[in-house]
């Protein structure tokens, strides 16, 4: 904006309030014991995947995801659907068929993402916004570009915070390292450069900041009249 020629003291940063919701809330470890047994899955290492409402590529990482689970009986599942899909059936019937053939139990969700990442040890997508939630709820991103579609420019790799994953073995891999190992100070340091770049800050206050400059804009539009 300052390069377009806009004065630097007419811009006010204030972050999304979107993500409001997500940092204010804390779930105990208590709640999010309750809300796996409710969903049949404690006592395991779950790994979220985001669907993006498009079936055949959501199949291919799914075949992935359900070989890596099948092998791995300490490991469960949670299919959070795109809202864009909740009202058509034919993704929760194809999710609930291709885990029938590996034999393996899923859970799909329609629950707001926050609360599934929550309950979650490792998120999986391939591009979605909401990238953003698994950063601030600190949750390990697995990005999958089997088509190579993305760039990722935005969301570099880093061990612990973010995969490019290109094939089923980078897929096991990242899995692999992050259930074995804990993240470096390096890792925090780069996943909070990631927030600031792309959230601002991550305090809960990016509605009272607005707020407090709409009420500003009021007071001097009262005083001008």
């Amino acid at each position: 904006m300052v390069k377009k020629g806009m004065l630097p003291e007419k811009i006010c940063v204030t972050g999304s309030p979107l993500y409001d919701i997500i940092i204010k809330p804390k779930i105990s470890e208590t709640e999010k014991e309750k809300m796996k047994e409710k969903l049949v899955i404690k006592n395991k290492k779950i790994i979220l995947f985001a669907s993006t409402t498009n079936l055949e590529v959501a199949e291919r990482r799914l075949n992935v995801l359900f070989r890596i689970v099948k092998e791995n009986p300490n490991l469960g599942i949670i299919i959070k659907q795109h809202p864009g899909e909740y009202m058509d059936k034919k993704y929760e019937k194809t999710y609930e068929k291709l885990a029938k053939k590996y034999g393996i139990d899923i859970v799909i969700s329609k629950e707001d993402m926050w609360k599934m990442l929550s309950i979650s040890d490792i998120y999986i997508t391939d591009f979605s916004t909401t990238i953003l939630e698994a950063l601030i709820l600190r949750k390990p991103i697995i990005l999958t570009n089997f088509e190579r579609f993305y760039k990722y420019e935005a969301y570099t790799e880093f061990d612990g915070v973010i995969w490019h994953a290109y094939n089923f073995e980078d897929v096991d891999k990242a899995i692999r390292h992050i259930l074995k190992n804990k993240l470096s100070k390096k890792g925090e340091s780069f996943r909070k450069k990631l927030i600031k770049d792309n959230l601002y800050k991550e305090d809960g206050k990016a509605a009272e900041r607005v707020i407090n400059i709409i009420n500003k804009l009021k007071l001097k539009i009262n005083i001008f009249f």
